[in-house]
């Protein structure tokens, strides 16, 4: 899937401008995602999974869940 690395411009200057968090946040990737069908496919997965049973989230790790 065809994505755009953003590293610079008014949304990043906000991303990383987080006080005390500043210097984790300039390490943090920012990418833009060029499908237009990317909320409607999350959707769609989200849907099967619900359909079978599995709560959302389900790839999340069971220690980190709270």
């Amino acid at each position: 899937m065809p994505s755009i690395t953003l590293k610079e411009g008014a949304f990043m200057k906000a991303f990383k401008e987080k006080g005390r968090y500043a210097k984790m946040m300039e390490g943090i990737p920012v990418n833009v995602i060029m499908n237009e069908e990317t909320a409607v496919l999350g959707a769609l997965s989200n849907a099967i999974d619900l359909l079978n049973g599995h709560g959302p989230g389900r790839w999340i790790e069971k220690e980190n869940r709270r």
